[in-house]
């Protein structure tokens, strides 16, 4: 009995470990706004991945519970974050979008996200690129591949 859990608990861990493909799912944005500072958080998510195959994604809002295991920072009062990370724990992707109100001094919070940022958050993988970048009074976070982190970061500083 001992010999199969111990055998069930090593299979487990290997294959959750594994790194599976799951295939991309892009929509379309739900509005059109004028500028990136009327749209919504979500809508910008799915301009900047349009033409980029990432790896399927939940969305999180960011709440001051979650926003520092998120983006790496203590929550900034008044700013607005939404995160999509891989569905899958064994790939190692996530995109965090963050407002921060008028106001803030947007490079410093950037040059804290990028000085904290955490590609090793996964447990069985790591990032291989961390991307922060900043449009605005947006703050982008991209941790993932060096080919989506870069398509995603440069589809994010054209947006205007």
């Amino acid at each position: 009995m001992i010999t199969y859990l111990l055998l069930l608990a090593i299979f487990i861990t290997n294959t959750g470990c594994t790194r599976n493909s799951p295939s991309t799912t892009v929509t379309e944005p739900t509005t059109t706004a004028t500028s990136i500072s009327s749209t919504s958080l979500s809508d910008i998510v799915t301009t900047i991945t349009k033409e980029v195959e990432i790896p399927k994604s939940i969305a999180t809002d960011l709440t001051d519970e979650n926003f520092k295991a998120y983006l790496f920072i203590d929550p900034i009062a008044g700013a607005t974050a939404l995160s999509y990370d891989a569905m899958m724990s064994t790939q190692a992707h996530s995109i965090v979008l963050l407002r921060v109100p008028e106001g803030t001094d947007v490079s410093k919070v950037a040059d804290e996200i990028k000085a904290n940022a955490n590609p090793l958050k996964w447990i069985c993988v790591s990032a291989k690129k961390v991307v922060v970048e900043s449009n605005g009074n947006l703050i982008l976070l991209v941790m993932s591949s060096t080919e989506i982190a870069d398509a995603v970061a440069a589809n994010f500083l054209a947006l205007k």
